[in-house]
Protein backbone atom coordinates (compact mmCIF):
# COMPACT_ATOMS: atom_id res chain seq x y z
CA UNK A 1 0.00 0.00 0.00
CA UNK A 2 1.42 3.63 -0.75
CA UNK A 3 1.46 5.51 1.78
CA UNK A 4 -1.51 8.55 1.59
CA UNK A 5 0.94 11.31 1.08
CA UNK A 6 3.11 10.22 -1.66
CA UNK A 7 -0.26 9.26 -3.22
CA UNK A 8 -1.84 12.87 -2.76
CA UNK A 9 1.81 14.41 -4.13
CA UNK A 10 1.17 11.89 -7.82
CA UNK A 11 -2.31 13.12 -7.77
CA UNK A 12 -3.03 16.22 -9.89
CA UNK A 13 -6.12 18.35 -9.23
CA UNK A 14 -8.10 19.22 -12.18
CA UNK A 15 -8.07 22.37 -11.68
CA UNK A 16 -3.87 22.58 -11.49
CA UNK A 17 -3.44 23.41 -15.25
CA UNK A 18 -6.30 26.27 -14.89
CA UNK A 19 -4.55 27.82 -11.59
CA UNK A 20 -1.10 27.52 -13.16
CA UNK A 21 -1.48 29.08 -16.14
CA UNK A 22 -3.88 32.10 -14.14
CA UNK A 23 -1.25 33.18 -11.69
CA UNK A 24 2.00 32.10 -13.48
CA UNK A 25 2.91 35.78 -14.44
CA UNK A 26 1.59 37.65 -11.25
CA UNK A 27 3.85 38.12 -7.98
CA UNK A 28 0.91 37.86 -5.96
CA UNK A 29 -2.18 36.47 -5.80
CA UNK A 30 -5.70 36.08 -3.25
CA UNK A 31 -7.09 32.85 -2.63
CA UNK A 32 -10.56 34.42 -3.83
CA UNK A 33 -9.17 36.18 -6.35
CA UNK A 34 -8.29 33.16 -8.49
CA UNK A 35 -10.98 31.03 -7.41
CA UNK A 36 -13.54 33.82 -8.69
CA UNK A 37 -11.26 34.52 -11.91
CA UNK A 38 -9.73 31.52 -13.04
CA UNK A 39 -12.41 28.61 -12.15
CA UNK A 40 -15.56 31.17 -12.21
CA UNK A 41 -16.59 30.42 -8.83
CA UNK A 42 -19.00 33.07 -7.40
CA UNK A 43 -18.30 34.59 -3.97
CA UNK A 44 -21.79 33.73 -2.48
CA UNK A 45 -20.24 29.80 -3.64
CA UNK A 46 -16.88 29.67 -2.50
CA UNK A 47 -16.45 27.40 0.30
CA UNK A 48 -13.57 26.53 2.25
CA UNK A 49 -13.11 23.49 0.85
CA UNK A 50 -12.48 25.25 -2.28
CA UNK A 51 -9.59 27.45 -0.39
CA UNK A 52 -7.79 24.35 1.13
CA UNK A 53 -8.17 22.94 -2.66
CA UNK A 54 -6.31 25.93 -4.32
CA UNK A 55 -3.92 26.49 -1.28
CA UNK A 56 -2.71 22.93 -2.17
CA UNK A 57 -2.32 23.16 -6.26
CA UNK A 58 -0.52 26.71 -5.25
CA UNK A 59 1.91 24.72 -2.48
CA UNK A 60 2.46 21.97 -4.08
CA UNK A 61 3.93 24.68 -7.03
CA UNK A 62 6.29 26.61 -4.74
CA UNK A 63 3.95 29.23 -3.97
CA UNK A 64 3.85 30.52 -0.16
CA UNK A 65 1.49 32.16 1.94
CA UNK A 66 1.92 35.17 4.00
CA UNK A 67 0.69 38.02 5.53
CA UNK A 68 1.19 41.23 3.71
CA UNK A 69 0.05 44.62 3.42
CA UNK A 70 -2.10 45.01 0.38
CA UNK A 71 -4.26 47.94 -0.26
CA UNK A 72 -3.19 49.14 2.78
CA UNK A 73 -4.71 46.56 4.46
CA UNK A 74 -2.95 43.16 6.06
CA UNK A 75 -4.29 40.38 4.02
CA UNK A 76 -3.34 36.87 3.41
CA UNK A 77 -1.72 36.10 0.17
CA UNK A 78 0.15 33.74 -2.12
CA UNK A 79 3.42 34.67 -3.32
CA UNK A 80 5.21 33.21 -6.50
CA UNK A 81 8.38 31.65 -5.35
CA UNK A 82 10.09 33.18 -8.85
CA UNK A 83 9.15 37.21 -7.93
CA UNK A 84 10.91 36.60 -4.34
Amino acid sequence: DMPLRIWAEDFEDVWTAVVLDHVRLRNDVAIADVLRDALKIRDQDMTRLHQLRLGSILGLAGWRKKVARYNGKLAKRWFNPDAE
